[in-house]
């Protein structure tokens, strides 16, 4: 890392310096900042400022790569937040912030999604439970049916039953009726059957 600030050139020999720039994040991430803001301040906290940005940028990254799907969107945006800071002190903070802006449109994205499956799964549950009353419903209707059926199958037996005496009885008033009507003329011929 090479500082064209001329104040800052006493970090390149700092073994601190040396240790952050050995950091996984600058080596995957190589950094040429160049502190310009810290002109402004007192030189003895020069180097310590210069550090802790170094430091933060190892953070933001680290943190970034180790986010989890429900990390609360307050750690994505404090991340971000830092963001412009580092920028002006010439770190490229590109890649971070494109990864944390997609981790961001990737959480909204599973977070509408959730709510999504929760409507889903309250809606299953409410048909679910419908469908158990319906069911029940259905058992009471099949065994109402059931027992109309045997009452029909009975009452066509009776029915039948009933039309076979009727039948049974036409039958015999049809044969009494022959047998009255006999039994009159044999009485209509008795009374007028001359005397001897």
């Amino acid at each position: 890392m090479s500082y064209k600030n001329q104040i800052l050139r006493s970090l390149e020999s700092s073994p601190i310096l040396r240790f952050v720039q050995s950091l996984e994040e600058f080596q995957l991430m190589p950094q040429k900042p160049h502190f310009r803001p810290l002109d402004e301040c007192e030189e003895v906290y020069r180097e310590g400022l210069a550090l802790k940005h170094m430091m933060t940028f190892v953070n933001v990254v680290k943190k970034t790569s180790k986010l989890q799907v429900n990390a609360s969107r307050s750690i994505m945006d404090s991340l971000l937040k830092c963001l412009p800071e580092l920028e002006s002190h010439g770190f490229n903070v590109t890649n971070v912030q494109r990864r944390l802006l997609e981790l961001q449109t990737m959480k909204e994205s599973r977070e509408e999604l959730q709510t999504e499956l929760e409507k889903v799964k309250c809606e299953i549950k409410m048909r679910t439970h419908e469908g158990t009353k319906i069911n029940a419903e259905l058992i009471d209707v099949t065994k109402e049916i059931k027992l109309l059926e045997e009452k029909k199958a009975r009452l066509v037996s009776m029915n039948e039953e009933n039309n076979s005496e009727i039948a049974k009885l036409k039958s015999s008033d049809s044969l009494l009726d022959e047998h009255i009507q006999n039994v009159e003329h044999n009485f209509e011929s008795l009374v007028t059957f001359p005397w001897r």
